[in-house]
């Protein structure tokens, strides 16, 4: 199990300028004496020694090979010579359970079997053949990119930086397992692009209904444009529906009274004809008449003749 303090970080600078961090994990359930050693030289927290406190605080960076490892931790004399432990000058190497895999992994250097002090290194490849020699007991796992830039400065013959790389700050620190915190970042991530999805689709959703709302408005005015245009239509159609009726009523009016009076006239026309044919019977059974009333007229006569002979005879 894994000590609360099984992280450590290390502000590197170089040439004074700082560059970054690098943050280590300690691996207390392989090597605990080892971690706590390295944990409390980052902390300096153990006991002081020549007017300062024993720490990687201010120490640099002696040695650094390309491709292979750096190597710092000797905070006495700067140059691979010094340092000690908090045990005393030298403790025996715990074990051998990791391998030197890969860059990152966090080692001791030593002078040989069991002279552990302080001094450390970080892989920079797989060293198998430090292997079952070197006390594995921590790996980077933040600031590689620190640890590459350290890499890269210039060294001479000796593997020395002609550059100062020094640990400016150490500690411990509180770090959430990186396969951890990246399903945590992962998971952050994922929720905040449901959270921007949704506020998206709400956001298209009250476009949508703002839309809709406008093209409904639209259709009501259209509606209520077209119905009055309608309305209107239908009232001009009445109004010249009812002036054909009333001018069709009064044509009829005025053809009837004409054909009445037409007809009226024709009657007269008609009984006057009747009575001047009347007129003319008259007339002519008067004409016919004269003659056989004037033969009457004579016949009485002579009758009334021949009676008054008669009467004349008698008396």
């Amino acid at each position: 199990m894994d000590s609360p303090d099984s992280h450590v970080f290390l502000d590197i600078a170089i040439n004074g300028e700082k560059i970054g961090r690098i943050v280590v994990q300690l691996f207390y359930n392989i090597a605990p004496r080892t971690c706590e050693n390295f944990k409390c030289l980052c902390t300096a927290e153990k006991q002081v020694k020549m007017g300062r406190r024993m720490g990687f605080q201010g120490s640099t960076f002696h040695r650094v090979i390309k491709g292979f490892m750096i190597q710092g931790g000797d905070f006495t004399h700067n140059d691979g010579t010094g340092g000690e432990s908090i045990y005393g000058k030298s403790f025996p190497d715990e074990n051998f359970k990791l391998r030197h895999e890969g860059p990152g992994w966090l080692s001791m250097a030593n002078a040989g079997p069991n002279t552990n002090g302080s001094q450390f290194f970080i892989t920079l490849a797989a060293t198998p053949h430090l292997d079952k020699k070197h006390v594995v007991f921590g790996k980077v796992v933040q600031g590689m990119d620190v640890v590459r830039k350290i890499e890269s400065v210039p060294t001479n013959s000796m593997d020395k930086p002609l550059v100062q790389v020094a640990i400016k700050d150490c500690g411990t620190v509180i770090v959430v397992d990186s396969e951890e915190a990246e399903n945590k970042l992962k998971s952050e991530q994922k929720k905040r692009q449901v959270e921007a999805e949704g506020d998206e689709k709400a956001k298209k959703m009250k476009k949508s209904e703002q839309l809709k709302a406008q093209t409904q408005q639209v259709k009501d005015s259209i509606d209520s444009v077209v119905r009055g245009i309608l309305t209107k239509k239908s009232a001009t159609e009445k109004t010249s529906a009812e002036k054909n009726t009333t001018t069709t009523s009064e044509k009829s009016t005025t053809t009837t009274s004409e054909t009445s009076e037409d007809k009226k006239g024709e009657g007269e026309k008609q009984t006057e004809k009747k009575s001047e044919k009347s007129g003319e019977g008259e007339k002519g059974a008067e004409v016919e008449k004269k003659p056989s009333e004037k033969k009457a007229e004579k016949k009485k006569s002579k009758k009334h003749k021949l009676w008054n002979e008669v009467d004349d005879g008698f008396f």
